[in-house]
């Protein structure tokens, strides 16, 4: 099974910074099929924003997080924004 670390390695780099910051670091050897639902969604806002887009389009990006995570991901993403 694929893990997070090879996913995040299919089109680029992995950004470690944004990886650390939406907490994606800690699972990078799990395989795919055992993340959470929000843990899934954390590992696809990491790779979308290591491609530093210009145009970000996100339905329910934060489904399944717990508060904490979601305030996070709403962060960097406002940071990305402002680069």
């Amino acid at each position: 099974p694929m893990n997070v670390a090879y996913f995040l390695n299919l089109h680029g780099t992995i950004n470690p910074d944004i990886t650390h910051q939406l907490g994606v670091d800690a699972f990078l050897d799990a395989p795919l099929s055992s993340l959470s639902g929000g843990a899934w969604q954390r590992v696809l806002l990491a790779r979308a924003l290591s491609t530093k887009p210009q145009l970000l389009v996100l339905d329910e990006p934060m489904q399944g997080m717990d508060v904490h995570a979601e305030a996070e991901c709403y962060g960097l993403i406002e940071q990305s924004r402002r680069l």
